[in-house]
């Protein structure tokens, strides 16, 4: 029984016990009810037993409560409920109800009962300290108060150890640690810095094989769907960063926070990549200063693109198809000197290009360094739970999830062109039911002419493109004199000099390499060629980035030039063009891609901004010339153009489909 419960039987036994001994003198004997009490108005033979004199009350079995008429008996022995108003023991004055008071009850005395109301939920009681492992107590709305204490092992910040964590209420070092981190939660990653893609994920994304420009070609089109693990790992989808099908590289880390050094860093690895050997390169190091120098443990190119025999390879073979179940297990020794101390742990991902269609990542599983502290409870683990399962403290000390129950419906739960419902796995975790994210739809929210294709379930707007040229140069013409025409681009290709292709982070873009061209016979070329937008609705201002390394244009009347470069506008489908600027022409400052640069970095590109107010709002046409005049110099790597916010066209998810070169509306 409740102690509330107790105390207020208490109270009515001792307020019922004069009632109990109030009764006539006459006696006498009288009929018995079927449970044996005695019948009401008769007088009873029982001497113990005394019949009341009001003939308007009713007398009881023994041991019952006598009321007035209209009056409730209510049992001591019922706990009041956890409502605001609860009828409890008989009372004369306030004081007599003072018993059930508390800091989050009040209790008065109403038409002679104790009537007890709690304080909201919320309500300030008792301790008001505020701490991280002891926040400030509260009432729960049931009349209790709480002391809202975190639970031992709740992660905490002052604290003279590396890991902080709660424990009886305060901020300590963590007493002891997880097994191992597998990842279950989103509470293995916290205290660690990570760049790129590393995230955690449920399974490697979904593929496209093709024949386009990140395609293999020769087998025709496929679509593959994502990969499943069965559990939460941590990793990078690298080169199929959205939106697939690619087009994307990736230089990326991923550190931990600060743990105690093994003899070895032990973990499961699964990637589908080229490998590491050329590109997709991983690299693991560790810190013992905080990050200031590293010791390599493992690196696929040490030296350029040379692997040493040492170097696990398991890490570094190029892998084009494997199942979702086919980890491979890595033990890298940690330097004698270096075990026992603080450190970090540094996984590198280098994808070196946006290359292939194949790749879906790299992910870890299973690591035995930079576990969780110890949860102690599930009450620390409760933050940590998902629509598909409770987070609660696992067996091996690290949060983990007690799943609902595989197929119950989580998410958005709404059913789309790009996929059905959402449903709960076996895990514990909601997993889209999608279709290959890169299927083309037609419910975007800007409507079935803008829509970009699938990505986790949501149909994309064309708009939400990063990059003008993913598609290609679809809708767009080109016509070339001499030299070589412009191309969609990865690199800007290596020069005569023999300096190397120069790779720029975002990896498709328009251009022509102009004077190079002639590198595979050692004779620089001549360029003469235009690249003609598809129609388009002219904005107030047209706006692109330049990259070029060459002669830069520089024309004048005594000095033609060379490397000349226009960019135009036609309203009448290419019978007349207005040019927007032009270096064969004065005040060449205006524009800097008419000025010679002999080198420059990948990703130092000009941003041009052209007034184009006086044809905004009208269907026109954009076009580039490029004019090299000479097959010189050595230093050039051409002229590129990217980020143009005109005749943008979708990234098509699905090359072969029907909606293949769709353009952006303006």
């Amino acid at each position: 029984m409740p102690l509330l419960s107790v105390r207020r039987s208490l109270v009515l036994l001792v307020a019922l016990a004069p009632f109990a001994g109030c009764t006539d003198d006459v006696t006498g004997d009288g009929p018995t009810d079927d449970d044996g009490g005695t019948s009401t108005g008769t007088p009873t033979t029982d001497p113990t037993v005394t019949p009341t004199t009001d003939p308007g009350t009713t007398t009881t079995d023994p041991g019952t409560t006598t009321t007035d008429p209209g009056t409730t008996t209510t049992d001591p022995t019922i706990d009041p409920d956890s409502s605001d108003t609860t009828e409890g023991a008989e009372c004369g004055d306030p004081e007599d109800c003072a018993e059930f008071a508390s800091e989050c009850a009040d209790a008065t005395c109403e038409g002679g009962r104790c009537v007890v109301t709690n304080a909201d939920a919320g309500t300030a009681c008792g301790d008001a300290a505020d701490t991280e492992c002891n926040a400030a107590d509260t009432c729960d709305g049931d009349g209790t108060c709480l002391d809202n204490a975190a639970g031992d092992g709740a992660a905490c910040s002052e604290c003279d150890g590396l890991e902080c964590a709660c424990g009886a209420g305060a901020c300590s070092a963590c007493a002891a640690f997880a097994d191992g981190n597998d990842f279950a939660t989103d509470r293995a990653l916290l205290g660690w810095e990570l760049t790129g893609d590393w995230a955690l994920y449920t399974g490697a994304p979904s593929a496209y094989l093709g024949g386009g420009k990140f395609g293999g070609g020769g087998g025709g089109d496929m679509l593959l769907p994502a990969i499943p693990f069965g559990g939460q790992v941590f990793g990078t989808d690298g080169n199929r960063s959205a939106p697939y099908p690619g087009g994307h590289a990736e230089d990326s880390y991923a550190r931990t926070k600060a743990f105690v050094l093994p003899s070895s860093l032990d973990f499961r690895s699964w990637h589908l990549d080229e490998g590491g050997a050329s590109y997709d390169n991983k690299r693991i190091r560790i810190s013992t200063d905080g990050g200031d120098s590293w010791v390599t443990l493992h690196d696929c190119q040490p030296d350029g693109k040379v692997v040493p025999l040492d170097v696990d390879q398991s890490l570094c073979s190029a892998i084009n198809i494997r199942d979702a179940d086919d980890w491979d297990d890595v033990s890298l020794a940690v330097p004698k000197d270096m075990v026992g101390l603080a450190g970090l742990v540094e996984f590198g991902y280098d994808t070196g290009d946006s290359c292939c269609d194949f790749e879906r990542g790299w992910f870890i599983d299973m690591t035995n360094f930079a576990t969780e502290c110890v949860c102690g409870d599930d009450v620390v683990c409760d933050s940590f739970g998902t629509e598909c399962g409770g987070g609660v403290c696992g067996g091996g000390g690290a949060c983990a999830l007690d799943p609902i129950g595989e197929g119950q419906a989580c998410g958005s739960g709404d059913a789309t062109s790009c996929g059905s419902a959402d449903s709960c796995d076996a895990a514990g975790y909601c997993q889209g039911n999608n279709l290959v994210n890169l299927l083309t739809c037609e419910d975007c929210p800007a409507g079935e002419e803008n829509c970009n294709g699938c990505l986790d379930g949501a149909c994309l707007d064309c708009e939400s493109a990063t990059d003008t040229f993913l598609a290609g140069l679809s809708g767009w013409s080109t016509n070339t004199t001499a030299g070589g025409s412009w191309n969609v681009f990865s690199e800007m290709p290596g020069n005569e000099n023999g300096d190397p292709a120069i790779m720029p982070t975002d990896q498709a873009f328009l251009g022509n390499d102009g004077s190079t061209l002639g590198l595979q016979d050692g004779e620089g070329e001549t360029a003469t060629a235009t690249v003609t937008s598809p129609v388009d609705v002219m904005p107030d201002t047209l706006v692109f980035d330049s990259w070029h390394v060459d002669e830069g244009g520089g024309a004048d009347e005594e000095d033609p030039g060379v490397d000349l470069k226009r960019v135009e506008v036609s309203t009448d489908l290419g019978e007349t063009w207005t040019a927007l600027a032009a270096c064969d022409v004065e005040a060449l400052d205006d524009f800097p891609f008419c000025v010679q640069v002999n080198t420059r970095g990948a990703d130092e590109w000009d941003t041009i901004m052209l007034d184009t107010s006086a044809f905004a709002g009208m269907d026109a046409q954009v076009r580039f010339t490029y004019d090299t005049g000479d097959g010189c110099c050595g230093f050039e790597y051409g002229w590129f153009i990217d980020n143009l916010n005109f005749a943008q066209v979708c990234p098509d998810p699905n090359p072969a489909g029907p909606d293949e070169g769709k353009g952006k509306k303006g």
